[in-house]
């Protein structure tokens, strides 16, 4: 399933729906007596109101200031003004699909075992029901994380900088007078010293899932 398809996903979470009152003014919807814990509670607050009123939330036209008697915090709209209608359908929208930090990770860990983008966001949406992320969004934060982990390093030169990292045995091909890779072999060391003590019987376990290139990753060519 590619990009386009999967982004059809997304239309069956569309049901985060606000109505679209004809409201330019949101200063009302913001104002409140309530004392918040800490800070954290009263962005917390500020986020949650703004999503159920159609409103991305800026946080530097809201002041939140320490309460008089040191209790806690309250809020007070410096400017409640919006320029045009409020969202009806805020899916999609950048800013609010944002993963949080402890979605990036499991966004990561995720990655790292191979689950595919669209199990990812059903993950994150069970994790989180009110969660406007989007499958496009999804991508965008696995690339960033494959980035993180390489570096400047292409797929291929990290290959070999993991082998080199943990030392397998390794060997290469490269078409004549060219960069382009031929064939590479890899084994673990331990995988080394079993076929010399064990070197009779050979169990090949070829099981990756090769179909995006259509090429098998083990093929035995012949036996000497």
């Amino acid at each position: 399933m590619d990009l386009e398809e999967e982004e059809n996903v997304d239309a069956v979470f569309n049901d985060v729906k606000l109505e679209n009152p004809q409201l330019v003014d949101s200063t009302v919807v913001f104002t409140t007596d309530k004392v918040f814990a800490a800070r954290g509670d009263l962005l917390k607050w500020a986020k949650n109101v703004g999503k159920q009123n159609g409103v991305v939330v800026v946080i530097y036209r809201l002041r939140g200031l320490p309460s008089r008697d040191g209790e806690g915090w309250t809020l007070h709209v410096e400017y409640g003004m919006h320029n045009h209608n409020l969202s009806s359908i805020l899916t999609g929208h950048s800013f609010l699909g944002r993963l949080s930090h402890e979605e990036k990770n499991l966004l990561g860990d995720m990655t790292k075992n191979m689950v595919k983008p669209r199990n990812i966001l059903m993950t994150l949406r069970d994790h989180n029901a009110e969660s406007l992320t989007t499958i496009k969004q999804v991508y965008n934060a696995r690339q960033s994380f494959r980035s993180s982990i390489r570096g400047n390093r292409t797929e291929m030169q990290h290959l070999m900088w993991l082998m080199e990292r943990d030392k397998y045995v390794y060997q290469y091909r490269k078409v004549d007078d060219s960069d382009e890779l031929m064939d590479i072999l890899w084994a673990h060391p331990y995988s080394i010293t079993l076929v010399n003590k064990f070197h009779l019987v050979l169990i090949m376990d070829s099981t990756y899932k090769t179909c995006k290139y259509h090429l098998p990753l083990l093929e035995i060519v012949g036996v000497t």
